[in-house]
């Protein structure tokens, strides 16, 4: 056992710390929030006592020395985490950054409008990040005959892709990733020949289908004249079972988790959206405009927003009424969304733009991703927002403030006009993107990243993220959940780290409650962990 004696120290605005050699607590339960460095934070006077986040504003800025020290070495930090009610449910917990690009994200992330899916649902997810441009793409091969991997999700620890097969006798299916790159069947819902969305909801896998029409992407039309259009959900036994359809349309568009409902929306005319509830209510909702199909949806900030393949237009519906929020450039369409440092991101074509909504609800330029028409699948990883290009298939990343940079190209299919890189989720902490015409899955690995893909649980929970050498892992209640080893030994250096924040990151606003954080210069044992997670807040 490590000899260490967590010191409890208050956070004073003013004043500088001397932090002890091993390590330092911060309860986080103080009831005088004067001596707090609190920006719209409250103490809740619920049992027990914690710092509770309400507002996108909220945050709690701690002394950079706490972590700074760390450099390279080892560590472990720990504290008590509860989720809010808020939608998207999670947020950034922990948040260091320097002027380079280096620094850790402690993260619950619900990953909405991933082009067509909500890609994960309360996954938690630790990295270190770095400014590397050396980013290495790993070729994760083929699942099935697909043409075009449509969907990607993560569910109960596993990866699935949703995928497209155009052949008279084959049918859109759903494959699940086992190490080290098979991709297994778990079936095809229906007849039609694609997949096309897939969403994680009140514990079960959720699969829209549908007839893609493969003259889209300039490629010959599928034999497959089976329609889609319809909604299943993946049962214990394996079995899809049909619980929804929409209706006179041949394929789902997108699908998002608001109000705890999954609502669907149509890919093709006629323009349809629906939602579900898990007491098996299926109804059709209003659209924004009579006859515009909506696309992607994600949820930020407590509410719907939706693109559409009918104008570049957003919408924003608050449970009541949509408002129409205009224009998005001189495009013709608007594709998927991500929140990137507490602002919503939009992707478009033709201009191959991503665009940044504003707090006046304005539309903001922040470049265009090479020489590309199109983009489509966008995600927030490593201190990074990514974008997935057509017609090249390229991969970019940005910044906050910076240009968009060429990172990789993930389908050199000859002969082709177009080449997709069309979706994108988190796995293992790793960045995984679906491609058309090749119908392989990639993924790159730049700093070093985490994540336990799981919703994370309602209630108290211990959270725990350790570096020993060049391993880091992830424990949730005295458990470890998941690790990851850098490559080569190159560890992310935190000596330089000029913010740390509790409730503001990378991605987007935390809503919940957090005590008793503990940060230790040193990488605790398995039973230290769990001693320290045997003790829940009273």
């Amino acid at each position: 056992m490590l000899g260490w004696r967590p010191i409890t120290v208050m956070l004073w605005i003013t004043l500088g710390l001397a932090l002890a050699d091993e390590s330092v607590t911060f309860p986080l339960h103080q009831k005088n929030a004067g001596e707090l460095s609190l920006s719209d934070v409250e103490i809740s006077d619920e049992t027990p006592r914690s710092l509770q986040w309400s507002k996108v504003t909220s945050q709690v800025e701690l002394p950079v020395e706490a972590v700074s020290k760390l450099g390279k070495g080892d560590f472990t930090i720990s504290l008590w985490l509860m989720l809010g009610s808020a939608e998207p449910a999670g947020g950034d917990v922990l948040f260091a950054e320097d002027r380079q690009g280096n620094g850790l994200s402690l993260a619950v992330v619900t990953r909405s409008g991933a082009t067509s899916s909500l890609s994960s649902n309360r996954q938690l997810i630790f990295s270190l990040h770095d400014d590397s441009s050396d980013i290495g793409w790993i070729d994760h091969g083929r699942p099935g005959q697909a043409i075009y991997v449509h969907s990607l999700a993560v569910h109960e620890g596993s990866l699935y892709a949703g995928v497209c097969q155009p052949g008279e006798s084959e049918r859109g299916e759903v494959f699940r990733y086992e190490l080290p790159n098979q991709w297994v069947s778990v079936g095809a819902p229906d007849d039609s020949n694609a997949v096309t969305s897939l969403a994680s909801f009140g514990g079960s896998l959720y699969a829209g289908t549908g007839k893609y029409r493969l003259t889209g992407s300039s490629l010959a039309e599928s034999s497959n004249n089976h329609r889609g259009g319809r909604l299943y959900r993946r049962d214990q036994d394996g079995s899809w079972q049909p619980v929804g359809e929409l209706l006179d349309a041949d394929a789902v568009g997108g699908m998002v988790v608001f109000k705890n409902r999954l609502w669907v929306s149509s890919l093709y005319k006629p323009a349809r959206l629906y939602s579900w509830d898990l007491k098996g209510v299926w109804k059709e909702e209003r659209l924004p405009e009579t006859d515009r199909r909506v696309e992607s949806m994600a949820v930020h900030d407590g509410k719907l927003y939706a693109t559409s393949y009918d104008n570049a237009h957003v919408y924003r519906f608050d449970g009541n009424s949509w408002m129409d929020l205009g224009s998005v450039g001189e495009n013709t369409q608007t594709y998927a969304f991500a929140c990137y440092r507490r602002h919503l991101y939009v992707s478009t074509w033709p201009s191959g733009r991503v665009f940044r909504l504003s707090t006046a609800d304005g539309w903001e330029d922040t470049g265009r991703l090479g020489d590309e028409l199109e983009v489509m699948g966008l995600a927030v990883h490593r201190g990074r927002l990514w974008g997935g290009t057509l017609p090249l298939a390229d991969v970019y990343s940005y910044r906050e403030g910076g240009p968009w940079t060429k990172s990789g190209n993930v389908d050199a299919t000859p002969a082709v006009k177009y080449r997709r890189a069309w979706t994108m989720a988190v796995h293992r902490g790793e960045l995984f993107v679906g491609t058309l015409p090749s119908g392989h899955v990639w993924s790159t690995s730049v700093g070093q990243s985490v994540s336990w893909d799981h919703a994370f649980p309602d209630g108290w929970h211990h959270v725990s993220i350790r570096r020993a050498g060049p391993e880091i892992s992830l424990w949730i209640d005295g458990e470890q959940a998941g690790r990851s080893t850098a490559i080569g030994d190159k560890r992310v250096s935190l000596e330089n780290v000029h913010r740390l924040t509790l409730g503001q990151g990378d991605h987007y606003p935390f809503q919940g409650r957090m005590r008793n954080l503990k940060i230790h210069a040193a990488s605790l044992s398995a039973n230290d962990i769990k001693r320290e997670s045997s003790h829940p807040p009273r």
